[in-house]
């Protein structure tokens, strides 16, 4: 047997999904060709430690570590398919930057600037999750994605651009994909939800303040279908019994 060496499983998963492989059954298994390194690196629930004290001094490690998931990511699954799509970052809409705190994390700009300077080398495109809200949960909240600039260090949907300039000027006119974005809905969410027609409503503006966008070129819905349990995401198109939300045929017109 062949020494396996870190960083095999991309390649091996990017062959899987090449659109020539088949399954236990011989059945085709559809081409992947938009991959993504990690998810929201600079949240504390997915990524640890956010910050490390080196020589008495903070460091954001999050993004030291980072750097290396997106090299590795990206050389990985282009040497499998030079055709491939691999968008770095997935950050979170904020953080605290508060090393000392129960739960820090980092603000996307600051985050990306901390990865170029770790040594994130390159990516097709920057991914984000602009959720608009006023607490440091990544949860939808009852706000619009209202279009002024945000006075904090979050990245909303309506100071993208802020992130976008950052972008610009570390990595050049790289695309730009929004792979969360969404709104919780009352029934069932209570805390969180917002009603099915302010749903649908807010979606529409989301997605037009997207297009008219020319750096952005993806924005996903999340979620397809409430989670069945509460705590869960209720932000779907859809009930968790396969009920349509007014949102879905929102959803359908704004992607055509």
């Amino acid at each position: 047997m062949g020494e396996r060496r870190q960083g095999d499983e991309v390649p091996a998963a990017e062959l899987r999904y090449n659109g020539r492989s088949t399954d236990f059954e011989g059945n085709t298994i559809g081409r992947v060709s938009l991959w993504l390194a990690w998810n929201e690196p600079n949240n504390p629930s997915f990524l640890l430690p956010q910050f490390l004290k080196v020589k008495g001094k903070w460091r954001a490690e999050s993004a030291r570590n980072y750097a290396k998931i997106c090299n590795a990511i990206y050389a990985g699954i282009k040497s499998a398919g030079r055709t491939n799509k691999v968008g770095c970052g997935v950050t979170a809409p904020r953080g605290n930057n508060i090393p000392g705190r129960a739960r820090p994390s980092i603000p996307p700009i600051a985050f990306l600037r901390a990865a170029k300077g770790f040594g994130m080398k390159r990516f097709d495109a920057y991914a984000h999750h602009p959720y608009y809200t006023a607490s440091n949960a990544p949860q939808p909240s009852k706000a619009p994605p209202k279009t002024k600039r945000s006075t904090s260090q979050a990245v909303q949907l309506g100071n993208v651009n802020d992130l976008i300039k950052e972008v610009t000027r570390l990595y050049g006119a790289k695309r730009i994909w929004l792979t969360e974005y969404g709104y919780q809905t009352n029934p069932p969410d209570r805390q969180f939800g917002v009603t099915y027609k302010q749903q649908a409503a807010y979606l529409k503006q989301a997605v037009a303040i997207a297009k008219k966008n020319p750096r952005i070129d993806m924005m996903l819905w999340f979620l397809m279908r409430d989670e069945p349990r509460l705590a869960g995401w209720q932000s779907g198109l859809m009930t968790k019994a396969g009920k349509k939300k007014p949102s879905y045929n929102a959803f359908r017109a704004a992607a055509r």
